[in-house]
């Protein structure tokens, strides 16, 4: 498609062989679908926005299947999630804190840069919550 001059050549037939070739090349199926995805959504963009383009090529091309419907990260089960939480010393306070940092990773699904970002003040207040029999109390 970069021999493409013009937005308005681009035809059903064009996509496909881009899309084939984009299959040749050894790419992903959720790369070449997120490419055609992409696409798509230029053509949409382009057609909301003036009357040059009234059609959208890529619409009803059919996209390549993705092997799984799992992400990529593998997930803990509950018994490892126990493991890392009961993995810090319950009766220090850098072990306390270790563990409510888990905690805040596991449960509430923050990145580790968010959790570390974290100040006192952003708590909630609140009753406790339990972890695993735990009873943690939120209080300040």
């Amino acid at each position: 498609m970069r021999a493409v001059k013009d937005l308005h050549e681009i035809s059903r037939s064009r996509v496909l062989v881009w899309r084939a070739n984009l299959e040749s090349a050894g790419l992903s199926s959720a790369t070449s679908r997120r490419k055609l995805a992409a696409l798509a959504s230029l053509f949409d963009y382009l057609i909301e926005r003036g009357p040059r383009h009234t059609r959208n090529p890529v619409h009803g091309i059919r996209r390549p299947r993705i092997e799984s419907y799992e992400g990529k990260t593998p997930a803990l089960n509950n018994a490892q999630e126990k493991l890392l939480l009961n993995a810090p010393d319950r009766y220090s306070t850098k072990g306390l804190r270790d563990r409510a940092m888990l905690a805040v990773l596991l449960f509430q699904g923050l990145r580790r840069q968010e959790v570390t970002l974290l100040k006192i003040n952003d708590l909630q207040r609140g009753r406790g919550f339990s972890i695993y029999g735990y009873k943690v109390k939120v209080d300040g």
